[in-house]
């Protein structure tokens, strides 16, 4: 969602639209099959997808810094997810 660690505005909105359709064709693969950590999973990437949508929000709201914050979470709970699955 972060492109270079710089955080415009701009990218935090195009680059977590992108994120958040990932996320959903994630989410609705994971639903199709069985895993050991599967509600562990689905709770990172729930948290994932709220913290990037607010941080969609806010970034076209204008408020830089509290979207960076968000989309910094999210990448977070993305990467958590991600060694969840592993």
């Amino acid at each position: 969602m972060l492109h270079g660690g710089e955080g415009h505005i701009h990218e935090i909105v195009d680059y977590g639209e992108k994120s958040i359709q990932a996320i959903d064709k994630l989410s609705q693969d994971l639903k199709k099959v069985k895993h050991r950590n599967q509600k562990q999973l689905q709770k990172s990437i729930k948290t994932a997808r709220d913290k990037t949508k607010e941080a969609i929000r806010l970034g076209k709201q204008g408020n830089l810094s509290a979207s960076l914050k968000s989309a910094k979470s999210a990448l977070f709970q993305a990467k958590k997810a991600q060694q969840g699955l592993r």
